[in-house]
């Protein structure tokens, strides 16, 4: 019987774990594509500055978001190292996930081809905002079923003890002879 409970155990131990690192990874891509508008705009003000796209990518390590931060960073060093910048930027776009295809794929049109990529970008961080309220409302609207397990599990026992529970000792008090 005690090895059925510690097996029982362990795999939920187990369970726990990964259900902590997938709301972990969860959370990290959340932020990421929370903070792509912020991304989105900071490119934006580079490009319109005269900037290149090197120094998109330098100021989105040092001063952009804080999920964009250590992606951009390592592109930046792959970069460094000898790898062309079209491939830094694929691999950018790998470590930050497919929110930001549309970002990246503005930038290698913008390196390939040359052109102001300007009006794209504009139109990304629309988009990109629109989104991020659209997935704020998403969890807004999940927020009371998310509530209700735990509101029904603490307070109909509240009600129980504390309103229904007196009653009932107050009548069967009363049925004495």
């Amino acid at each position: 019987m005690s090895l059925l409970v510690i097996v029982v155990l362990l795999a939920g131990v187990v369970a726990q774990r990964r259900l902590g690192r997938r709301r972990r990874e969860q959370a990290e891509a959340d932020a990421a594509v929370a903070a792509l508008p912020a991304a989105i705009e900071l490119t934006v003000v580079v490009l319109g500055a005269g900037g290149t796209i090197g120094d998109c990518l330098r100021a989105l390590a040092e001063g952009g978001p804080a999920p964009v931060r250590k992606p951009t960073a390592l592109a930046l060093t792959a970069g460094a190292d000898g790898l062309p910048l079209d491939r830094a930027l694929r691999r950018w776009r790998d470590d930050l996930g497919p929110a930001y295809q549309p970002l990246t794929g503005a930038l290698l049109l913008a390196w390939e081809q040359g052109g102001s990529v300007g009006a794209l970008l504009d139109r990304l961080a629309v988009e990109a905002a629109t989104a991020r309220r659209r997935h704020g409302d998403l969890r807004a609207r999940r927020l009371p079923v998310t509530l209700l397990f735990p509101l029904v599990g603490c307070s109909l026992p509240a009600v129980v003890v504390g309103a229904l529970l007196p009653i009932a000792i107050v009548a069967l008090g009363g049925l004495r002879p």
